[in-house]
């Protein structure tokens, strides 16, 4: 089946509620006085509103089927992240995520069959684990499991995810094993530093 057209406004959306999951997960390290302190006078931390807010529902054709997986497995905090903050935007998320931890694993993937059960996110969102590396998921999720999403989500990684370490990261090689199947996809990583 052709997959769905959105217009760019609803990736545009669910990008929007995704970077509010990065500030969101980024910003745990500290408190929200110390945001206001370092801010400029008259300037705070503020939440998007209107149509640019993550929780805004977005209206039924404009709701994405999105994908979701990553590297640091199934039961990540990241991944989880993620599913919440989509699903709270109102956006449909199926998560084909390893089983176990997978960083450094690239574009690696299994010469045939991989094992795969049913599982759940960190806060109880249906999952499948499988039993393999980032690009295997995306595989069962598009092969096996006959998922035909608007777009996948690798992420939210537990560390950065820049300069040489690119080429050997797990969630970027997600993304791209979606990529080269013709989906578009973002991968998301999160550092301290």
């Amino acid at each position: 089946a052709p997959r769905r057209s959105h217009p760019h406004s609803t990736i545009a959306r669910a990008v929007a509620a995704l970077a509010a999951v990065v500030v969101l997960v980024a910003g745990c390290g500290g408190s929200d006085d110390d945001a206001e302190a370092d801010a400029p006078s008259g300037e705070g931390t503020t939440e998007p509103s209107g149509a640019d807010a993550p929780d805004a529902e977005p209206a039924e054709d404009e709701t994405l089927e999105v994908l979701v997986t990553n590297d640091d497995g199934v039961g990540a905090e990241g991944i989880d992240a993620v599913v919440e903050g989509l699903t709270g935007a109102g956006h449909e998320v199926e998560v084909v995520a390893p089983l176990e931890q997978q960083s450094g694993t690239g574009g690696t993937f299994t010469d045939g069959p991989v094992e795969s059960e049913e599982a759940e996110t960190a806060s109880g969102h249906p999952a499948l684990a499988v039993d393999g590396f980032p690009s295997d998921s995306v595989r069962v999720a598009l092969d096996e499991e006959g998922i035909e999403p608007d777009l996948v989500v690798s992420g939210i990684n537990e560390g950065q995810n820049v300069g040489a370490v690119v080429d050997v990261s797990g969630t970027i090689g997600a993304a791209r094993a979606a990529v080269a199947r013709d989906v578009p996809a973002l991968a998301l990583s999160a550092g301290i530093g």
